[in-house]
């Protein structure tokens, strides 16, 4: 009886750890997407808007997968300096906004109700391979 109990909370533990990821749940693969938008401020006045559409397929996998490394922080409320919409086949537009972070090593981004960090360093060089001038990417 004990072993079945073990078992069972071992399974109920697993369960929680699945369900409570701490990465965001984007709802589709770098195969869905077209191209992706991105649109970025001046610092710090936001005066000035800089756009630019990415539809490399390696520069796409790569922003991605530094997204996808996003992980879940406390929320604040100061202002997002750009957005990145990602275009799917078929018109579906997924926005996600993009901020430099209270740590100087990770940058954040909202999606959905949550905010998320990643890496700084990694951040700014995606960013820039698909075409963000550095003025547009606060330190």
């Amino acid at each position: 009886m004990e072993n079945k109990f073990k078992f069972f909370v071992l399974v109920i533990v697993l369960l929680a750890l699945i369900s409570c990821s701490n990465s965001p749940d984007f709802e589709f693969t770098n195969e869905d997407i077209v191209k992706i938008r991105i649109q970025a401020y001046t610092y710090p006045l936001r005066t000035e808007k800089h756009e630019i559409v990415v539809s490399d397929p390696k520069k796409i996998v790569e922003l991605l997968a530094v997204f996808n490394k996003g992980k879940i922080t406390k929320d604040h409320k100061c202002p997002d300096e750009g957005t990145v919409c990602f275009i799917l086949k078929g018109g579906n537009e997924y926005k996600l906004h993009y901020l430099p972070g209270h740590e100087y090593k990770y940058y954040e981004f909202r999606y959905g109700k949550d905010l998320f960090k990643v890496k700084r360093n990694v951040f700014i060089k995606a960013m820039k391979n698909a075409g963000v001038l550095e003025i547009y990417l606060p330190l």
